[in-house]
């Protein structure tokens, strides 16, 4: 069960290593060494969007991080909620009441849902049978 957590984590995080790898440095595009009389603009503007982009990089790996606790927080909520509809279930079953699991027949169904039609007759308190 711990080896199927773990293929996720490591597929994201080689999806992130091969991102960080696949930069474009601006002397590698045919058009910035075309345009001499950019030279030196973008060595001024290079340093300021390498740190653009390791600011927005580390924003994402957190957002990430974030997202992969959360799944984690979450699965395992539902394992405890799970867990104590097992436990209900089985009390309902040891109790003959109905339980989740239990499917309903259509008869069983309609009749469930015409019950509220029909007047049921009280059962007198202990007091009122003395009297009669």
């Amino acid at each position: 069960m711990k080896f199927a957590k773990i293929i996720p984590l490591f597929l994201i995080s080689l999806l992130l290593v091969l991102g960080v790898q696949a930069q474009v440095e601006p002397e590698e595009i045919s058009i910035f060494s075309e345009g001499q009389d950019l030279g030196p603009v973008l060595s001024g503007i290079q340093p300021f969007f390498s740190r653009l982009s390791v600011i927005v990089g580390g924003i994402f790996g957190i957002y990430v991080i974030l997202i992969v606790i959360r799944i984690y927080y979450e699965r395992k909520k539902l394992k405890v909620l799970q867990d104590i509809r097992y436990d209900l279930d089985q009390l309902n079953l040891h109790n003959n009441i109905p339980y989740s699991l239990q499917k309903k027949k259509l008869w069983e169904r309609m009749l469930f849902s015409l019950q509220h039609l029909i007047p049921r007759k009280t059962k007198l308190k202990t007091k009122q049978r003395r009297k009669r």
